[in-house]
């Protein structure tokens, strides 16, 4: 399968991650974890197709009295705070093969935390409750308490996985987003820098994952000092913060091949590089605001 390590492959890198096809019951990482940075569990059908995902997960939050058993059936991001003990992943039935993704927001040496223990398992929160869900995390409450916080999707053939950072799970520090790109089309034509390092994924689908016919075109750098860079295979780029980046061109998608965004910031924007020039640009979707009821998110950052 393929999985990025961090520093171990491309220096000052804090994030790893793996990526695989869960083509049948099984139970991962028993006993409980904790760790020093964020973590993030990313489930998804292998098409990308919320309506495809035929599957039952079971992830346990907490130890002892408080932890708590959540039960996925249908496309899910679950965030795991710093800190908070993580039970196993638990691949109870697996109708259609699972995208599943482990995506740990620091080095993949960095010390983790374990100790042994049963598995938890009890009911949990019943499916029933998720309804058309495509995201979903436990969010961190004071004193060690843990919260819950649904989000639905209105489109049934929704693409795609990930969260959309704080917007969707409050307390997120990261943007996550991945699915399938199937044509040529270029993404972000103007130049543009973060606040924090941000990684870009290239590889071929979740079956034949290391299969790509693709030719990218990737400029990092402003003016005299910019560069490009062909990708043809399976590729992580690191773009550190600060670092002016784009155009990103899909020239030639021979196959469709799976691109995915994380940025290590709660939303996504940054400082663009405009024909009229340089302003702050930040995107959180088309939703409302989540501190003004019926208010449309003007993207304040707050």
């Amino acid at each position: 399968r393929p999985c990025f390590l961090g520093r171990a492959q491309l220096a000052d890198s804090e994030f790893a991650t793996g990526y695989e096809l869960v083509k049948e019951p099984q139970v991962r990482d028993p006993g409980y974890r904790r760790q020093t940075a964020d973590e993030y569990l990313v489930f998804g059908a292998e098409t990308m197709n919320a309506k495809d995902f035929d599957a039952e997960i079971r992830v346990t939050l907490g130890r002892g009295e408080e932890a708590e058993v959540y039960t996925i059936d249908r496309p899910a991001t679950v965030r795991v705070p710093a800190g908070v003990w993580r039970g196993s992943v638990e691949f109870r039935r697996v109708g259609k093969p699972v995208f599943y993704q482990d995506m740990r927001m620091q080095d993949a040496a960095a010390p983790v935390e374990s100790t042994e223990g049963e598995a938890v398992t009890g009911a949990g929160n019943p499916a029933g409750k998720f309804k058309n869900l495509v995201f979903f995390n436990v969010a961190e409450r004071a004193k060690g308490y843990f919260g819950q916080e649904f989000h639905e999707n209105t489109e049934e053939n929704a693409e795609g996985v990930g969260i959309r950072g704080a917007c969707q799970i409050p307390g997120a520090k990261h943007y996550l987003g991945g699915g399938f790109t199937k044509q040529a089309v270029r993404i972000d034509p103007f130049p543009h820098k973060h606040d924090h390092d941000e990684y870009l994924t290239f590889m071929g689908t979740p079956d034949d994952p290391f299969d790509m016919d693709v030719h990218i075109e990737m400029t990092l750098g402003l003016g005299e000092e910019a560069e490009t860079f062909s990708v043809d295979q399976p590729t992580i780029i690191r773009i550190p913060a600060g670092t002016w980046h784009c155009p990103l061109d899909f020239m030639r998608v021979d196959k469709p091949f799976f691109f995915e965004v994380v940025l290590q910031q709660g939303n996504f924007g940054g400082i663009y590089h405009m024909p009229d020039g340089d302003k702050p640009i930040y995107y959180n979707g088309m939703i409302d605001c989540i501190l003004e009821p019926g208010k449309h998110c003007n993207t304040c950052q707050r």
